[in-house]
């Protein structure tokens, strides 16, 4: 298997054989494997800039920036200590920082995040604490956001 490739696993089905055919056919084609989730498990604490194309999850303490195209999810173990910039964020834990989400942001019953919001969607769920401001945009705006304006907290 090449560097750059991606992993894979064979899928093998038969498929229903065509009007002129009693024999059923197997076909066999390539599926990707996904990538799994970075995760900052109980116990451990990370400080830095984390940028990935992964899913985030942090059940123990991150202080610094992330930045992913997928999502984060910090549960209730968990704290961040820094801005996170996403396409979804789910906070069950605790979250001092500037979120900037394409899609939602997700602020579960035992979530806290002090810091303003930039999102499409922000879900505020009965219990959950939040300090800040909000800005919502539109999913079609969010892509001339993103190149005409820095990110939350950014320094100009």
């Amino acid at each position: 298997m090449e560097p750059s490739t991606k992993p894979a696993w064979t899928r093998r089905l038969l498929r229903t054989p065509d009007a002129g055919s009693e024999i059923p056919e197997l076909v066999s084609e390539q599926v990707a494997i996904e990538p799994a989730a970075v995760v900052v498990e109980p116990g451990c604490a990370l400080d830095g800039r984390l940028v990935t194309e992964r899913l985030v999850r942090i059940e123990g303490d991150f202080r610094g920036s992330i930045e992913t195209s997928a999502g984060v999810v910090i549960e209730e173990s968990g704290s961040v200590v820094g801005d996170i910039q996403a396409r979804s964020v789910t906070i069950r834990g605790a979250v001092v920082g500037d979120v900037a989400a394409s899609r939602e942001v997700l602020l579960k019953a035992s979530g806290r995040l002090q810091g303003d919001v930039v999102t499409s969607s922000f879900e505020l769920v009965r219990g959950g604490y939040f300090n800040g401001r909000t800005q919502m945009l539109r999913p079609q705006d969010w892509s001339r956001r993103m190149v005409d304006s820095p990110a939350p907290g950014a320094q100009v």
